[in-house]
C-alpha cells in the first residue's frame, strides 16, 4: 500500500495523465478598470444616495506617502472610466487627495471642499490610513469603495471578489448604516455581508 501511494503521488502532478482530475483553479483576478466600473454601479444601487455638490459626481482617491505609483496607476484607470461612464446622468470626476495618517482633518477638509460623494480606496493603504478614511467617511456619511476587498470586513463599505466566472459584492453592514445607505434587496440577496465591524474610537 505505501508503494502504491508513492506511485500515485508521483503521477499526480503529471500533466495529461489519463484519468487525472485537474485541480480546481482559483477564479481569475478582477481587472482593475472593471472593478472600478462595477463598484460605481453598486454605489448607484444605494437608493438613499445623494450626490453632493453641483455638476460632476466627485470620487475622492486617498493616497499615502510612498503610494505615488499606485495612485498614478489607479488615476490612469479612473480617467478612462470618466470618459466612458456617467453616474445618474452626471459626469464622474476622480480627485486624488493626499492622506495625512497622523490625523484626519486635512483629508476631511479636502473631501468637504471637493464635495466628494464617495471615496475610492487604493490597495496597500496602511491601517492608520484606513482608520483615518473610515472616520472621515463616517463623519461625512459617505461610502468607501475598496480596490482590496479584504479591507471591507473591518473598514470599508463595498468591495468585489471573484466568484467562478462572475463577481461577488462584499458589503460591510455597519459602514452602510453609518453612511445612511439603503441598498436594493436584489443586491443584498446575492452579496456577502459582514454584519459586524470593530467600532473605532472617535479622533481626539
Amino acid at each position: 500500500m505505501p508503494a502504491l501511494l508513492s506511485a500515485a503521488l508521483l503521477l499526480a502532478p503529471s500533466a495529461g495523465a489519463q484519468g487525472e482530475t485537474p485541480a480546481p483553479q482559483p477564479p481569475p483576478a478582477i481587472p482593475p478598470k472593471k472593478m472600478v466600473t462595477v463598484l460605481l454601479k453598486v454605489l448607484a444601487m444605494d437608493q438613499a444616495l445623494t450626490i453632493r455638490g453641483e455638476g460632476d459626481m466627485v470620487v475622492a482617491v486617498p493616497w499615502e506617502k510612498g503610494q505615488e505609483a499606485t495612485r498614478d496607476a489607479l488615476m490612469e484607470i479612473a480617467r478612462a472610466v470618466e470618459k466612458e461612464l456617467t453616474f445618474k446622468k452626471r459626469a464622474i470626476r476622480f480627485v486624488p487627495i493626499p492622506l495625512n495618517t497622523k490625523g484626519a482633518p486635512p483629508f476631511k477638509e479636502a473631501v468637504e471642499k471637493e464635495s466628494a460623494t464617495a471615496i475610492l480606496v487604493p490597495t496597500g493603504v496602511s491601517k492608520a490610513g484606513l482608520e483615518a478614511i473610515t472616520q472621515v467617511a463616517k463623519e461625512e456619511k459617505i461610502h468607501t469603495l475598496a480596490m482590496d476587498a479584504s479591507q471591507v470586513e473591518d473598514w470599508l463599505t463595498v468591495g468585489l471578489i471573484p466568484d467562478e466566472n462572475k463577481m461577488k459584492v462584499v458589503l460591510n453592514a455597519n459602514c452602510v448604516r453609518a453612511a445612511g445607505g439603503f441598498f436594493e434587496v436584489a443586491l443584498l440577496k446575492v452579496a456577502k455581508i459582514y454584519h459586524f465591524a470593530k467600532e473605532k474610537p472617535p479622533s481626539p
